[in-house]
């Protein structure tokens, strides 16, 4: 690690204590909406309690449709349906409203429900186009008004100036008794990739302009934005977050003072233009009870600042109370993406996912490379020595602790799959007898009525509790008295039914067996077993391309405590090492095999595959790759624990 590194890196681990959180918009397959409560605990100005959070975007799209083209850093969207007349199509953006500073307005009410006015409170800035302002409407729980209408506005932009000079009513609306929420079009966006089938499905791109039907994108941490977004993919266009809409402006639940030295304090990390590797990296800001200051230079507003998908920030709760935060958003549950530095430089993120994940599912194998030159400079650099090793830090308790890759397993060719049943072993403990990885071929299968199948392979060494995956089977189809039939369900003579795939196809639990055959239940079979050679069964694969040991991750099953290793012999995995057979593992357990790689100082030769993140601790992405340039590379999927 580089001097400035381990400056940076001490200079955090000697003050945070971190809790991480994430929630970020994704599409309705990898995303889920929920709140998360941060507890801050109380803290002083000489020594305050500090926390990471990190979040992506809000909750509301603004927009959600198809790609029509992508030309260099332009995408083209398609025109929607108008809802008002389905013979016609409309653009589906306010041109020149995305990647501004939004501008922001208050209405007042008179004695009759209505608008009174409109009082614009920050003009924005960089507008190429006149915002939409959207006045939510009344809402007369108590009936205090015979009539209820809307009220209408209507901005009035400078295009010399860039600015929102007024809001003017167009319908004042009546029936209003409170003030309504008034928002004007505008703010730091990005657009992201949901379109399931992608390989680059969670990617996300900065919004620096737009159309009424374009967006222009930041692409320059990709080589081809036409490579990665195709015609046709889904994509959303969601808001970012600033510091002011996601802690509050003139009122956030954080410490507010005049005197920077009584507030709370938050975090930023510097640009990585400007980092130096020291506590000079960070930009300290604070709440004046209007906006948010730099504590360095008051005069400087960052109320504004955008918070992008993997930005992380840090609060320092300098007040003696504890404090519960609570931020809701859409918490991420499938792949997303990283941003990382480019040589010497840092970047402190949160655990994406906002629950536990391994460290060796953070980053996708596809990123990792051995090869520390120029053609790779997008590549996370695997080395045995870490101090040629990009370096993850991850805080533990009151110190941070390094891991890198070592460059073990980058190439696997497939995947190892293990299958586990419930454990034999005395107080349900697991046992080496409970994990399989086997595979058979299927010489015959009984087609009985009682809706048992007998399966006969020889030798297969199975054993009653596992679940077995049969593929391949078919048969002659037979009616419920078990008679062969044609097309058309009627009885022909054995031999001339019509050949079907078969029901036991599937996943099945096995119930019984003896050294050539194993049975399954509640299958109802549909056929008389045609053996062409080509019907198999299979617990599990060992794999391929494997060489080192791997960790195994033991999840469910009722159990806990349970530990285990996979033994690597010519490229695959050819034992299982039970480290702890755990307790209670009352049903079967889900075997996740981690190809590793990862180490730390104290780890040796073994892979600490199974070091767990929780949603409470904050990563530091540290960049020592000769040649590393700013890119993005994937994160790896979430596995639930």
């Amino acid at each position: 690690m580089n001097t400035a590194s381990k400056s940076l890196a001490v200079y955090i681990c000697t003050y945070l204590v971190l809790i991480s959180i994430h929630s970020v918009m994704g599409s309705n397959v990898s995303s889920s909406m929920g709140t998360i409560e941060i507890q801050l605990k109380e803290g002083t100005p000489e020594a305050p309690h500090y926390a990471i959070i990190s979040v992506s975007a809000q909750e509301t799209a603004i927009f959600r449709g198809y790609i029509e083209s992508v030309v260099e850093n332009n995408i083209t969207l398609e025109k929607l349906i108008d809802p008002t007349n389905p013979a016609l199509e409309k653009n589906p953006l306010s041109g020149g409203v995305l990647g501004t500073v939004q501008a922001k307005a208050t209405a007042t009410l008179d004695a009759n429900g209505s608008l009174n006015s409109i009082i614009v409170t920050k003009r924005g800035d960089r507008y190429n186009g006149k915002p939409l302002v959207f006045i939510d409407p009344p809402n007369d729980a108590n009936g205090s008004y015979s009539e209820i209408r809307g009220a209408i506005a209507e901005a009035e932009w400078n295009a010399s100036s860039g600015k929102i000079d007024e809001v003017n009513l167009i319908d004042r609306g009546i029936g209003y008794l409170n003030p309504p929420k008034l928002s004007i079009d505008g703010g730091p966006c990005f657009l992201r990739l949901v379109e399931s089938d992608s390989n680059y499905s969670g990617i996300f791109f900065k919004i620096v302009g737009n159309t009424d039907d374009s967006l222009e994108v930041n692409a320059s941490m990709v080589d081809s934005l036409e490579a990665i977004l195709k015609t046709g993919d889904l994509v959303e266009v969601v808001p970012a977050f600033t510091i002011s809409s996601l802690l509050g402006d003139s009122s956030t639940p954080l410490q507010a003072d005049e005197n920077a030295s009584l507030a709370d304090w938050v975090f930023l990390l510097e640009k990585q233009s400007l980092q130096t590797g020291n506590a000079s990296d960070y930009i300290s800001i604070f709440n004046d009870g209007a906006s948010w200051k730099s504590v360095q230079d008051p005069t400087e507003d960052f109320s504004e600042q955008a918070i992008f998908p993997d930005d992380a920030m840090i609060i320092a709760r300098r007040n003696d109370s504890n404090l519960s935060l609570f931020l809701s958003g859409v918490a991420q549950l499938s792949s997303t993406y990283w941003e990382l530095p480019e040589t010497g430089k840092a970047k402190l993120v949160g655990n994406p996912y906002s629950t536990e994940v391994m460290l060796s599912d953070l980053i996708d194998n596809q990123a990792i490379t051995e090869n520390n030159s120029t053609d790779f400079a997008d590549c996370w650099l695997a080395h045995a020595n870490p101090e040629l090793a990009d370096n993850i830090q991850i805080l533990d308790s009151s110190q941070w602790n390094t891991y890198w890759h070592d460059g073990s397993n980058l190439y696997v060719t497939e995947i190892a799959k293990i299958s586990a049943r419930a454990g034999s072993g005395i107080g349900g403990s697991l046992t080496s007898y409970d994990f399989s990885m086997s595979s058979g071929i299927i010489e015959n299968a009984s087609n009985e009525i009682n809706n048992k199948v007998t399966i006969t392979s020889t030798s297969h060494g199975l054993k009653a509790g596992f679940f077995v995956t049969i593929k391949g089977a078919i048969g002659r189809k037979t009616n419920d008295l078990k008679n062969q039939v044609n097309s058309s369900s009627e009885e022909v003579p054995d031999g001339q039914g019509l050949m079907v795939h078969s029901t036991i196809n599937g996943y099945w639990e096995i119930t019984s067996t003896t050294p050539d055959t194993f049975q399954i239940e509640s299958v109802y079979p549909n056929s008389d077993f045609f053996s062409d050679g080509n019907a198999t069964w299979e617990t599990g694969v060992q794999g391929s391309g494997y060489d080192n040991n791997v960790s195994l991750s033991i999840i469910g099953g009722g159990g806990r405590g349970a530990r285990a290793m996979g033994i690597v012999k010519d490229g695959r995995i050819e034992t299982i090492s039970l480290i702890s057979g755990g307790l209670l593992y009352t049903s079967p357990p889900t075997i996740v095999v981690h190809n590793g790689g990862w180490k730390n100082i104290i780890s040796g030769n073994a892979p600490i595959n199974d070091v767990r993140i929780p949603a409470s601790s904050g990563i530091l992405l540290i960049r020592n790759h000769p040649f590393g340039q700013n890119c993005t590379i994937p994160v790896g999927k979430l596995i639930n624990f």
